[in-house]
């Protein structure tokens, strides 16, 4: 071989070595930072596996339940509203706040509705059907 050509391979090698140093430096933090990171993910379960059993708990000691009342059917809006307010009653009970409001857009027209807030969004539900929808177009709670 000639004398440059051991050169270059010597100047090779180093190279390759110095990468390889590098690059094993780089790959430990990595492997340090995947410890940290796991770490943290198996507090974070801890965390989400308690939770979860104390959300569990509440639904257990508090089920979900229809609040309105199974009366006639309201013929006027004084009618309406107050079953909105026994609603808002029953609901209170239980820990639950409502609102109960009613609009009269026409004189021939009336609306009344409960709105709750629920995961920082509005929704509203007619206190006749039950029927509940989210207010679209009506700002989030934050």
């Amino acid at each position: 071989m000639k004398p440059y050509g051991w050169l270059m391979l010597v100047a090779g090698l180093a190279a390759v070595l110095v990468l390889l140093f590098v690059s094993r430096a780089e790959y430990n933090d990595l492997e340090a930072d995947l410890a940290s990171l796991q770490d943290d993910l198996t507090g974070l379960q801890t965390v989400y596996d308690s939770t979860q059993a104390e959300l569990a708990d509440i639904k257990q000691r508090y089920p979900a339940r229809n609040f309105a009342s199974e009366q006639a059917e309201a013929t006027t809006v004084e009618e309406m509203y107050a079953k909105g307010l026994a609603i808002q009653e029953a609901a209170a009970k239980d820990g639950y706040l409502i609102s109960v409001d009613f609009e009269v857009p026409y004189s021939f027209y009336y609306f009344v509705y409960c709105v709750a807030i629920i995961d920082g969004e509005i929704w509203l539900w007619e206190v006749e059907t039950d029927e509940l929808f989210k207010a679209e177009n009506w700002d989030s709670v934050k």
